[in-house]
């Protein structure tokens, strides 16, 4: 949620104890002293405001949403939201938005000394290995930061001290991550973390750096929430899932101009977290869902989730999961004779989606963090170089984290070997130029860089 104040859900609740006689007494004074352009949640003639009683739209006679007000949009949005996805842009001025400041650091790390005798420049990463979820995704974050680290080496280092990867594993175990951060800062003694991609991981992690003050830059969680928790020594690379539900919203309601989108996601924080943007999104552009369907992690049958998604007759599919499991569900989908327009997000725009979902990917539409067909110098150069190193190209996990490398790589020659000071320089840049392509961060040193969005033609990922 952006906006603060009264907030969209339970911001009359208080009054509900008032004796009934005073009630329009009270409720008089709050209007009489309360303009629209301070109070966020309520409506005002500028259009309806989101229902905090429902979370429905007030009005919902027709798709073509108001104009947002006009002292609405003046102010920069949090997170790069479009206007019209804005909550209660038609209701006026937010009373005050959040994240619009950079996090501050007022420790004394800064003064610390760079320690003498070192033999090399440790840096942590945490990412998915061996047969764990996403271990296609670790191996090519882990392939990424390690060629950027061998490149800087033999470009001499840091003052003829060579970089050093600490490789540990992102377990599934819920706060398990706690043990892996305070090893990498306390018996390891790195310089920074980068990783890791499950969002339940990466959340604990935060945590306990920001008590070991020691920088992570976060390549893969898409949980939107990651760079809202208040700790200054955390930064992200990668678009989060509130990019991706803005590109996805845009691309049905809009372009394509539906009006019955359904959802089929995981129930984990990954499809949980993710969907909450694209949900608040069709409300706001007056196209809410018809139906939204969970499923287990792993799951392998489909049948029930799929048996209500065909019931709700919608005119699209909106599937929120991994690769192996969004294949499976398309498969048994069109198995069925579905052929309805299926769109996702950009775990799906990879080899194991195409390889695993086989003929039935053909048309499948979803974002992704890379531009197609790419030809320029940097990106080529990258792909023979990477080609030559690994015997098959890199995907966007690689390239990330090829480019995460080289941030913290450049922080520590900026710098020096100062955990704080390191932590000013990533949570100081606002954009980047690596082989992913052209970076924009926040205040919060959140990625607000667009997707690019993908079709499936061919069997291959294409421009849409």
């Amino acid at each position: 949620m952006i906006h603060r104040g009264h907030g969209e859900t339970g911001r009359t609740g208080g009054l509900a104890c008032l004796p009934a006689l005073l009630l329009p007494l009270v409720l008089t004074l709050m209007m009489a002293s309360a303009s629209p352009a301070v109070v966020a949640g309520d409506e005002t003639a500028s259009g309806p405001a989101d229902s905090p009683a429902t979370g429905q739209p007030a009005s919902s006679g027709t798709h073509d949403a108001p104009a947002p007000a006009e002292d609405a949009i003046q102010q920069e949005p949090y997170g790069s939201t479009p206007d019209e996805m804005r909550p209660y842009v038609r209701s006026g001025k937010p009373y005050r938005t959040f994240y619009t400041e950079p996090l501050p650091y007022n420790g004394p790390g800064r003064a610390y000394p760079e320690p003498e005798g070192l033999k090399t420049v440790r840096i942590g990463l945490i990412a998915p290995l061996g047969e764990v979820p996403e271990k296609e995704n670790g191996l090519g974050l882990r392939r990424g930061v390690e060629m950027a680290m061998a490149e800087a080496n033999a470009a001499g280092g840091y003052k003829t001290l060579p970089f050093e990867i600490v490789l540990r594993p992102d377990q599934a175990l819920w706060g398990s991550s706690s043990n892996t951060v305070i090893d990498l800062a306390y018996r390891e003694d790195v310089w920074a973390i980068i990783g890791s991609i499950d969002s339940n991981t990466t959340h604990v992690a935060l945590r306990v750096a920001f008590k070991a003050e020691v920088p992570i830059l976060n390549v893969g969680s898409g949980d939107p929430t990651m760079t809202e928790t208040g700790v200054p020594w955390v930064a992200r690379c990668t678009p989060d899932d509130r990019q991706i539900s803005y590109r996805l919203a845009e691309l049905l309601f809009k372009e394509m101009d539906l009006t019955r989108v359904a959802v089929l996601r995981s129930n984990n924080r990954y499809g949980r977290f993710g969907i909450r943007e694209f949900r608040d999104a069709a409300r706001r552009l007056q196209r809410p869902l018809p139906l939204e369907v969970q499923f287990p992690p792993d799951e392998i049958d489909f049948t029930s989730a799929l048996d209500r998604v065909i019931a709700a007759d919608p005119q699209a599919l909106v599937l929120w999961a991994r690769a192996p499991e969004a294949a499976r569900a398309l498969r048994q989908l069109r198995a069925r004779g579905i052929n309805i327009p299926v769109a996702g997000t950009d775990r799906l725009a990879s080899r194991l989606f195409l390889d695993l979902a086989g003929e039935d990917a053909e048309g499948i539409m979803a974002t992704s963090w890379l531009a197609p067909g790419r030809n320029d110098p940097t990106w080529t150069e990258f792909v023979r170089r990477f080609s030559d190193r690994y015997g098959e190209e890199p995907e966007a996990f690689a390239a990330y984290g090829y480019d995460a490398a080289n941030m913290v790589i450049a922080a520590v020659h900026e710098k020096g070997l100062n955990r704080a000071r390191i932590r000013d320089h990533l949570m100081g840049i606002r954009s980047y130029e690596g082989v992913a392509g052209p970076m924009q961060l926040n205040e919060t040193a959140n990625s607000i860089t667009p997707p690019h969005l993908v079709q499936v033609k061919g069997g291959e990922f294409v421009a849409r």
